[in-house]
């Protein structure tokens, strides 16, 4: 079978381990081109690369190549749950066909109901498309399934309940989430991540700030992080910092890939909303992943009853 790529797994996925997994299913590929497994691990390494809070590849390069492997897959063996959910993936997150996605999705839990990725990433989908009551079910199974199962990937999957309960506006039922999972591990980025967003829509702003800070990653490294440290520091009115963050996004641009949607938050937060908005069309131009969330954040409440913004909600097809 084909390894199962977690992106919000707490055993350390980076870069590195995410290019090796590629560099190991080519290589299976090669051996074996007929092997299917291998290319629906592949299609799925190259998914995760252009989402996020990976974002190390502009969609519009890794996500054909992930179409590419996960059609190859189905052709050589239909009934595989992991190929199904690596089209899904691109479905998801790139064509942003959310019907294609959801039958793709829905097919690898009939053939293997215990497959926990299918289960966690379609809750992904419905949580976009503001079906909580069907991603909380979801993602309940997914929980159930890993504790009896794979036990390691549980604080990944308490990552998405903490989420799902942010986007609902439930902010302190999401702080006690991370805070529970930080308990088991207390390294793991995203719990920060979203535990600093839910303090940051609390009020305690200082709070915030302390659990966005660079930890276990470098400046740069998650730009998902230093947009949200910067949107924290705005809320707090400490807005010479956020412009920082900006400055330093546009220097690490040269080097590495950063979603377009980070600068439309950041200018959001900022109140620059024309520059904002034409960062975030910008981002529906580049097909960056985090537009899939658009009509469910909370960072960006404050620009929603906007024309233009309601216009980009419509193309992606959120509404």
């Amino acid at each position: 079978r084909c390894m199962d790529i977690d992106p919000f797994s707490p055993i350390g996925i980076t870069a590195a381990t995410m290019s090796k997994s590629i560099e190991y299913f080519e290589n299976a590929i090669r051996d074996e081109p007929r092997y299917a497994p291998a290319h629906a691990g592949l299609a799925s390494a190259y998914a995760l690369l252009a989402i996020a809070p990976f974002d190390l590849l502009p969609p519009r390069e890794a996500m054909p190549r992930a179409e590419a492997a996960a059609r190859k897959s189905l052709e050589l063996d239909d009934s595989l749950p992991e190929a199904h959910t690596a089209l899904a993936l691109v479905q998801h997150h790139y064509h942003w066909d959310w019907n294609a996605a959801e039958i793709s999705y829905r097919r690898a839990i009939d053939l293997n109901p215990d497959y926990a990725s299918a289960h966690l990433w379609y809750s992904w989908l419905l949580l976009a498309l503001g079906r909580q009551s069907e991603a909380v079910d979801e993602i309940e199974q997914t929980l159930d399934i890993v504790q009896q199962t794979d036990p390691h990937r549980l604080v990944g999957v308490q990552v998405t309940r903490a989420l799902a309960y942010y986007f609902n506006r439930e902010y302190e039922r999401a702080a006690q989430e991370c805070r529970n999972a930080l308990e088991l591990n207390p390294d793991h980025f995203m719990l920060h991540y979203i535990l600093g967003r839910s303090y940051a829509r609390l009020g305690k702003h200082a709070e915030a700030i302390a659990q966005l800070k660079p930890k276990s990653t470098a400046p740069g490294e998650v730009p998902l992080m230093d947009a949200a440290l910067g949107l924290a520091y705005a809320v707090e009115g400490k807005k010479a910092q956020t412009e920082k963050i900006v400055a330093a996004f546009q220097s690490y641009v040269k080097k590495r890939y950063v979603p377009a949607t980070y600068f439309g938050i950041l200018f959001a937060a900022l109140g620059d909303i024309d520059q904002a908005l034409a960062w975030l069309e910008k981002a529906y131009e580049e097909r960056a992943d985090g537009l899939t969330w658009l009509n469910v954040d909370p960072m960006l409440d404050a620009i929603r009853p906007n024309a233009r913004f309601q216009g980009l909600i419509k193309k992606i097809g959120l509404v």
